[in-house]
């Protein structure tokens, strides 16, 4: 703010001008530090966006498929529960892109046992699928912002992204699907992550794989 009196520009928050000394009238709580917004509401925007298009996107073949809602209810909460526990998290967690990766594992897994226990085909033409491709949009996303901040982290992008792809594979190979399409739609999407990677980031990925085997 400028000083009345001499008209100097002060900017801390200091309630007497350093030149003359006269009483500055503060319209607000000014401050010398920008203020700096956490990465985690992008994020938190980008999966709520994420949950919404893939609830549509599951009602929508739930009532093609079967005239009327069955799984897609329980795809919905899913996701909304997904998305409290991970609006608490990401006010606390630094990592993103670590904590992304260790909860998307934990839920596959619970996932897995679950069908195992149950055998509810359900898990695996659909909920397993949709957390796949969940996750590589998250991978996708990242890499977005990563590219706009600078910041190099290719490598452990390339590995999620290779990690992902082998589980709609999985499913497929031990035949625990009978509706493969959104399978084959995770593995089509983190193939092409693959390749978008290797062949526009290639050097920069190439220069992390030489730091990180230390040459």
């Amino acid at each position: 703010m400028k000083c009345s009196n001499c008209g100097v520009t002060v900017n801390t928050p200091s309630k007497y001008c350093p030149i003359c000394s006269n009483k500055l009238k503060h319209k607000g709580t000014n401050t010398i530090y920008p203020k700096i917004k956490r990465k985690g509401n992008i994020y938190l925007k980008s999966i709520l966006l994420i949950s919404l298009i893939i609830t549509l996107i599951c009602g929508y073949i739930d009532y093609e498929v079967n005239n009327k809602y069955t799984f897609s209810p329980y795809v919905g909460l899913a996701l909304l529960s997904n998305y409290i526990t991970l609006f608490y998290i990401f006010k606390s967690y630094k990592d993103l892109f670590k904590l992304l990766g260790r909860y998307g594992t934990i839920l596959m897994l619970i996932l897995f046992i679950w069908y195992m226990y149950t055998g509810l085909k359900i898990l695996t033409n659909f909920v397993i699928p949709i957390l796949c491709i969940v996750e590589l949009l998250f991978v996708d996303i990242y890499l977005f912002i990563l590219k706009r901040k600078h910041i190099r982290k290719y490598l452990g992008i390339l590995i999620a992204n290779v990690v992902v792809s082998f589980v709609p594979l999985l499913l497929i190979v031990l035949k625990m699907i009978d509706f493969d399409y959104i399978a084959h739609a995770a593995m089509i999407l983190s193939i092409v992550n693959i390749l978008i990677l290797v062949i526009f980031d290639f050097s920069d990925l190439k220069e992390e794989i030489l730091m990180f085997f230390n040459y």
